[in-house]
C-alpha cells in the first residue's frame, strides 16, 4: 500500500481526510494526485491502491473517509468493481471515475449505491471538480446514514406495538377470551384491515429505503416465468374474487426461463396485479399476460378498471405520488410507494416498465425482464459458483460434456436433429446428477453443443460425477434420425482453486482436455451499433461454425469481454456513447484483454486510423463496403495465428 501526500506543503494538517484511491493508470493517479493538491478547506490523507485486492485489504483496516474508484482494474471489471467495495465496506461513501462519459453507467452505479460518478476528462479541465465531488459524497451519504437510521429506527418501534394490537386482535377476533356481538366482530374486522395495511406502508417504507441507499440486494437464480406467474395470479384469486373480477392468465408453453430475484419479481407482480384488481369495479377482467420479444420477456397486467388521465402518467412511478382516478377519489390511501418500488426492482433486473391507460377504460402496465442467452446465463453462474466458493473458502468444479463425433452426427443429420439430440443428453443429465439442495446446475455451452454440470464439489466429488455421468449416459441408447445408437461421450473437469482461480483458466484447462488445439473453434465478439451488420456478420460467422457474440456498444464489449473469453474482436469504429477508438485502447491497456487481436470493420479509411494510434502487430483492417469471402479469409488468417498459441 502506497501512501500520497497531494500537498507536500501541509504535510502537518490536523485530521485530514483518508480518501483511498483505487487506480492502476499511473497517469490518472498522478492527475487525480494534482487535482487534490492545495484545495482549501480539504486536507487530504491520499491513500493508493493499484488493484482492486489491495484496496479491499487497506478497506478491511479500516479508518477511510472515501473511497475513489476506477471500474476497469486488473482483477476486477464493471460494476462488479463497485459491488464488491460495497459489500465490503457499506459506510464508506464511494465515488467512481471512469475514462468513458457513459450516462447509462453512471446511473447504474448510482443505483449500486454510489455517491458520485466523475469522468477523469472531466475532472483534468477543473480541478476543484473533484474535491466538491468528495464533500458531496460524504455529506450526502451522512444524510442517507442518519435518513436509514431514523426510518430503521421508526419502523422499529412502529413494528413493536403493531404485533401487540394484532396479537390482541387476533384473541378477541376468535372469541378466546368471550363471545362477540357481530357489531362487534365488524369492528374487529375493520381494526385487522387496517393493521395489515399499516404493516404493507412500513414494510414499502423499508424496501424503499433499501433500494435508495444501494442496498438491496438480488439473489438471482434460474428461474421458469410460467410456473411463478401462475402461482402468483393463484394467490391474488381470493382478493379479485371478492370484488366479481375475473383474472386470466395468457402464459405461452414454451418460454425461455429468466436469470433473476424470483421474490423480487413476484413483488412486482403482486403490487401490479393489487392495484388492478383494486381500481376495476365488478363485474370486470384483468389479464396477466407473458410474450417473448427479441431480447427479453414482457409481462403485462391488463384491467378493465377506471383508467388514469393522461396527465397523471408521467407521475405514476414517482415516490409518494396518488393520482385522481375516474370515480373522482384517490382510491384506498397508502404510501403511494407500490410502483416506484416496482420499477427500482424492474430498473436493477435491467428491465424497464411502464403503463398505457385511458381514463374510464382501463390500464396495462408492462414491464420487461432481458431475455439471457444460454452463453451468458453459463458465465453468470459460472462467476456466482467461484464467488461463492471465495466467500465460504470451499471448491467449486465444472464437469464438461461433449459428444465425441457431434460435428459428424451433424453433418449427416443437420442442426435439428442433433439439437433434439442434445436436449434428450440434457434431460437425462439433469436426472443423473440432480440433488435436493439444488446445489448442482445443469447448463449449456458453447453455442449449446456442450453439456455443463456447475458443482459444489472438489476434485474427487467432480471426477466421481464426471465417471457416473459417462456411465449412465454410455449405457443408453439414443435415436438421431433413423439410427439408434450408443454414444460415444467425453467428460472432463476443472476444479477451483487448484487447477485454477478465475473462470478463463479454468475454461481453457477444459478446452486442452476435451480437443486438440487444431479444433478448437474460434470465438468472436462483433461489435457494432448497427443491427443488421451485428446480425449479418453473425450469420455469416455461424455458418463457419464459430461461437459468436454480439455487442450493440463500446461498454457493453468491455462488459461481455469480462465475463467470457474471445479469441478474436470485429471492431466497428463509429459508434455512440464510446468510440471504436477508445474500445482498442482499452483492451490493449488492459492485461487480461491486450493480447486478443482486433480487426477493425469501418468505412472509415485505414490512413487516418493508423494515424490515431491503432497499429501494431495485432492490428487488422476491413473497410466498408466489404465482400464476406474478404472477410471471411481475415478471420480464418487471424484466428489460425491465435489458436496455435499456447
Amino acid at each position: 500500500m502506497e501512501k500520497l501526500n497531494p500537498n507536500p506543503q501541509r504535510p502537518n494538517e490536523a485530521h485530514p481526510l483518508m480518501v483511498l484511491l483505487i487506480e492502476d493508470a499511473a497517469a490518472d493517479t498522478q492527475l487525480l494526485r494534482e487535482a487534490l493538491a492545495g484545495q482549501p478547506g480539504l486536507p487530504v490523507e491520499l491513500l493508493h491502491a493499484d488493484r482492486l485486492s489491495t484496496g479491499l485489504q487497506r478497506l478491511n483496516e479500516g479508518g477511510v473517509d472515501v473511497v475513489l474508484l476506477d471500474l476497469v482494474l486488473p482483477d476486477s471489471q464493471g460494476l462488479e468493481t463497485l459491488i464488491k467495495i460495497r459489500h465490503h465496506a457499506p459506510r464508506v461513501p464511494v465515488v467512481v471515475l471512469t475514462a468513458s462519459d457513459d450516462e447509462a453507467v453512471a446511473v447504474q452505479a448510482l443505483q449500486h449505491g454510489a455517491q458520485d460518478y466523475l469522468v477523469k476528462a472531466s475532472v483534468q479541465t477543473s480541478r476543484d471538480l473533484l474535491a466538491r465531488s468528495i464533500r458531496y459524497a460524504i455529506e450526502r451519504h451522512r444524510v442517507e446514514r442518519l435518513k436509514d437510521e431514523f426510518v430503521n429506527t421508526v419502523s422499529h418501534e412502529l413494528r413493536t406495538p403493531l404485533s401487540t394490537i394484532q396479537e390482541f386482535t387476533g384473541i378477541l377476533f376468535d372469541q378466546i377470551s368471550g363471545p362477540l356481538t357481530n357489531e362487534q366482530r365488524e369492528y374487529l374486522a375493520i381494526i385487522r384491515s387496517n393493521i395489515e395495511r399499516l404493516t404493507r406502508m412500513i414494510d414499502n417504507l423499508l424496501d424503499m429505503a433499501r433500494i435508495d441507499a444501494g442496498h438491496a440486494v438480488l439473489k438471482k437464480a434460474v428461474t421458469e416465468a410460467a410456473p411463478f406467474v401462475q402461482q402468483t395470479v393463484q394467490s391474488m384469486r381470493p382478493l379479485a374474487k371478492n370484488k366479481g373480477v375475473e383474472l386470466e392468465v395468457r402464459v405461452p408453453d414454451e418460454l425461455p426461463p429468466l436469470y433473476a430475484d424470483a421474490d423480487k419479481v413476484t413483488q412486482v407482480l403482486v403490487n401490479l396485479l393489487s392495484n388492478a384488481i383494486k381500481f376495476t369495479q365488478g363485474p370486470g377482467r384483468v389479464t396477466v399476460t407473458v410474450s417473448e420479444g427479441a431480447s427479453d420477456l414482457a409481462f403485462s397486467v391488463a384491467d378493465t378498471g377506471v383508467g388514469i388521465a393522461e396527465g397523471d402518467v408521467p407521475k405514476l412511478f414517482e415516490k409518494f405520488s396518488r393520482v385522481q382516478h375516474a370515480s373522482g377519489d384517490e382510491g384506498t390511501r397508502g404510501t403511494g410507494l407500490g410502483l416506484a418500488i416496482s420499477k427500482r426492482l424492474v430498473e436493477l433486473h435491467g428491465g424497464l416498465i411502464g403503463v398505457t391507460s385511458r381514463l374510464g377504460q382501463g390500464s396495462t402496465f408492462t414491464f420487461t425482464l432481458p431475455k439471457y442467452h444460454e452463453t451468458e446465463l453459463f458465465h453468470e453462474l459460472f462467476q456466482a459458483g467461484i464467488e461463492k466458493a471465495k466467500q465460504r473458502q470451499g471448491r467449486f468444479s465444472i464437469v464438461v460434456l461433449s459428444v465425441q463425433n457431434f460435428q459428424e452426427l451433424k453433418a449427416r443429420h443437420g442442426v435439428a436433429e442433433t439439437a433434439r439430440l442434445l436436449n434428450e443428453v440434457e434431460a437425462v443429465l439433469r436426472g443423473t446428477v440432480r440433488r435436493r439442495d439444488g446445489g448442482d446446475l445443469v447448463l449449456r455451452w458453447r453455442r449449446g453443443e456442450m453439456v455443463v454440470v456447475l458443482a459444489e464439489a472438489d476434485q474427487h466429488g467432480a471426477q466421481a460425477m464426471a465417471q457416473r455421468v459417462r456411465r449412465v449416459l454410455e449405457q443408453r441408447s439414443f435415436t438421431i434420425g433413423s439410427e439408434t445408437l450408443h454414444l460415444p461421450f467425453l467428460v472432463v473437469t476443472a476444479t477451483y482453486p487448484e487447477e485454477g482461480t478465475t473462470e478463463l483458466e479454468l475454461l481453457r484447462l477444459t478446452e486442452r482436455r476435451l480437443q486438440q488445439p487444431a479444433q478448437v473453434k474460434g470465438r468472436i465478439l462483433v461489435v457494432d451499433d448497427e443491427p443488421k451488420i451485428r446480425k449479418l456478420l453473425r450469420q455469416a460467422l455461424e455458418l463457419q461454425d464459430y461461437d459468436v457474440f454480439t455487442a450493440a456498444s463500446g461498454p457493453d464489449a468491455l462488459e461481455q469481454l469480462r465475463r467470457q473469453p474471445v479469441d478474436l474482436v470485429l471492431l466497428d469504429l463509429m459508434m455512440p456513447v464510446m468510440d471504436g477508438y477508445e474500445v482498442y485502447h482499452l483492451l490493449k491497456e488492459n492485461p487480461k484483454t491486450k493480447e486478443i487481436p482486433v480487426i477493425i470493420v469501418t468505412a472509415k479509411g485505414e490512413r487516418k486510423d493508423r494515424q490515431l494510434g491503432i497499429n501494431g502487430a495485432a492490428y487488422n483492417y476491413i473497410a466498408k463496403p466489404f465482400e464476406i469471402d474478404s472477410l471471411l479469409a481475415k478471420v480464418r488468417e487471424v484466428l489460425v495465428q491465435q489458436l496455435v498459441k499456447p
